[in-house]
């Protein structure tokens, strides 16, 4: 978790660079806010205190990068809370959660604030994206796509700082290229074959870096605990995400395409880890057996404990007696003894 913090900075500071204060302070207040709740959740309910696992500071601080850079600084506060409490530790915390607290955060502010969400203006940028505008019939400059120079959210919009970031994580084997390349696969042929623009070069790279698809697939879709567990599930998982977000931005959810696609994408994964997670040999995995081999675990733990509780009263009984033999041995004469 630590290193995946590293490879955002490169993403932070051009946010921050582009643009300016307010959009430090989101980031700042998205972050602290989650690890906060987080401790408060584990304090008030005397669980392990996990904050030092950095997973929170993860949630929070991606949470401030896919905001606008113009949103009220209460929305980072409610999105990282409602990410973290309702999607994170109510489900028992990292690892045991289905969806990306940092992406239902963001879910609940489009839902209830959808024009203050989709409302992109900064200092010189305006309200819409180039993947808006270009939508639109306007042209779109590549160049600044690339280096972040554009109306977008806080940390996807300089392509150069994502794909750096990216590439410190496959390098240490963080992630794979699994969903990305799925992902890739799916959304190009579906933007090809019903975008209306064929095989342009031009169409297609402001559809990869115009909006959160490439930050989304480097970064979100592999979050651990809500990815699938085998190569070839993540491959798939990746097909579907791409074909949710080309669906999704073709019917006209041009910014908010990542968002829906990837909260449902993360349903699927438990019927994707149930599919393909393999078989120990001899074992037929159905429902009946699996039932057979829960009730044989917990009868096995409840003959432990039996043991382990008879065991104690065992060594209770002969402390006792050997507490009686020490007192009745003090208590004889020296005649006695001897």
């Amino acid at each position: 978790m630590f290193l995946v913090i590293l490879s955002l900075l490169p993403s932070v500071y051009m946010g921050v660079y582009h643009y300016g204060l307010h959009a430090a302070l989101i980031i700042m207040l998205s972050t602290s806010t989650a690890v906060v709740c987080e401790l408060l959740f584990e304090v008030i309910f005397r669980r392990t205190i996990t904050i030092n696992d950095y997973s929170a500071a993860v949630s929070g601080l991606i949470l401030g990068m896919i905001l606008p850079p113009n949103v009220p600084l209460y929305f980072p506060v409610i999105g990282s809370a409602v990410g973290i409490l309702a999607f994170k530790m109510a489900f028992g915390g990292i690892g045991k959660n289905i969806l990306n607290p940092a992406m239902t955060g963001k879910l609940l502010l489009v839902v209830a604030f959808r024009s203050k969400m989709n409302d992109y203006s900064c200092d010189s940028f305006g309200k819409q994206t180039p993947l808006t505008d270009m939508v639109n019939g306007n042209d779109v400059n590549l160049v600044d796509l690339l280096t972040g120079n554009t109306a977008a959210c806080i940390g996807t919009g300089c392509a150069v700082a994502i794909l750096a970031g990216a590439v410190i994580l496959l390098l240490v084997g963080i992630i794979d290229l699994s969903i990305p390349i799925g992902a890739f696969i799916s959304f190009t042929i579906l933007m090809i074959l019903f975008g209306k623009n064929g095989w342009n070069p031009v169409f297609l790279a402001v559809q990869y870096i115009g909006g959160s698809f490439l930050f989304t697939v480097f970064f979100m879709a592999e979050d651990y605990s809500t990815r699938p567990l085998t190569k070839k599930g993540r491959f798939i998982f990746g097909l579907i995400f791409g074909c949710f977000i080309a669906v999704f931005r073709l019917m006209g959810y041009v910014e908010d395409a990542v968002v829906f696609a990837l909260i449902l994408c993360d349903l699927t994964v438990v019927i994707i880890d149930r599919k393909l997670l393999p078989v120990p040999f001899g074992l037929i995995q159905t429902g009946r057996s699996a039932r057979k081999i829960r009730e044989a675990r917990r009868r096995r733990e409840r003959l432990e404990r039996e043991r382990a509780e008879e065991k104690d009263s065992d060594d209770m009984v002969w402390e006792n007696e050997l507490d009686t033999d020490v007192l009745e041995s003090d208590s004889r004469t020296p005649e006695d003894r001897g």
